[in-house]
């Protein structure tokens, strides 16, 4: 028995674009590029304003990876802020290359549902809702130079949903996960999220006992990820929650709830398509198949089964 995808996915696979970037730093500036090149011309996103340290207005200033420049806010540096329409409307996100040029595995990524303004080539946009997703911390890169890094952009056909997962040296470095969700109240507008972790995704990391970046009728908020406990027929709520079984029905998969904590939002508010919980042990990029047999439609990623597209990710 198996459970078929809700959505249908593209994946998009890349590394350094030059195995002659040897340097630590110039890794993460390339790897950084791509991720905002594939998210504009792979995910719909589009360039609201942007900085490469030089100059800051509203068009795309980062055509080339040597436009990625970090330095402490207050120093000329870069930023930009993308837009995800087919999340929610004027959900934005703000990427602030705001740490010394030394540390280019850290940054600031900042959401917003309000829209920012402003901004120069010393000082990244602000807005009146901003919630600071990473705070000059670790996105996804390393500080140890490697030429095997290895990412893949995960999208639903209609944008909705937006994985990045990144290896070096065939360990997990990464994931992101931009998106909303499905199955809410119909009274709400959809709530959209943001998670990003620079490490492999785990149940403790994303479970009950954390909380993932939301907004819900345009107003910031927090839900957490909500899972069956054992014991638990999850097929008897199918509205919030979806099981699936490996080819071999050795794998129990839980689905996710969405449940927020805000006072004026508060309850279920959907689940997270096609993303599951795997309880029982296994190592990274086992196969999970669809109801065909055949068809794979995820790889387990840490504790996590990701939707792929049709082939295993490469690491």
């Amino acid at each position: 028995m198996a459970t078929d995808l809700v959505k249908s996915y593209t994946r998009y696979d890349f590394g350094l674009s030059s195995t002659s970037i040897t340097n630590v730093d110039e890794q993460n500036r390339d790897i950084m590029y791509q991720i905002k090149d594939n998210l504009v011309t792979n995910c719909g996103a589009t360039v609201i304003s942007s900085s490469d340290s030089s100059t800051a207005d509203a068009s795309d200033n980062w055509s080339v990876n040597t436009d990625l420049v970090w330095a402490t806010a207050g120093n000329p540096h870069s930023w930009i802020v993308l837009q995800f329409g087919s999340i929610a409307t004027g959900y934005q996100v703000c990427i602030d290359l705001n740490v010394g040029s030394t540390t280019t595995e850290s940054c600031s990524i900042i959401l917003s549902v309000a829209g920012f303004a402003g901004g120069s080539t010393t000082a990244r946009p602000t807005a009146t809702d901003e919630y600071v997703l990473v705070n000059s911390t670790y996105w996804g890169a390393s500080s140890s130079a490697s030429i095997t890094r290895q990412y893949s952009i995960i999208k639903a056909s209609d944008n909705s949903v937006i994985y990045i997962v990144g290896f070096i040296t065939g360990s997990p470095v990464c994931f992101w996960i931009i998106g909303k969700a499905i199955n809410g109240p119909s009274s709400h507008t959809t709530p959209a999220y943001m998670y990003v972790i620079s490490t492999t995704p785990t149940i403790a990391g994303i479970s009950t006992a954390s909380a993932i970046p939301t907004f819900i009728d345009g107003e910031s908020s927090v839900c957490y990820v909500g899972r069956p406990y054992s014991g638990l027929d999850v097929t008897a709520n199918a509205s919030y929650y979806r099981a699936a079984f490996d080819i071999d029905g050795n794998i129990t998969m839980w689905g996710h709830s969405f449940i927020s904590n805000n006072p004026s939002r508060p309850g279920s508010y959907g689940y997270l398509p096609d993303l599951y919980w795997v309880n029982a042990g296994h190592s990274d990029l086992n196969y999970i198949y669809q109801s065909d047999g055949t068809t794979l439609g995820w790889v387990i990623f840490g504790d996590l089964a990701v939707p792929c597209g049709p082939t295993v990710i490469p690491r």
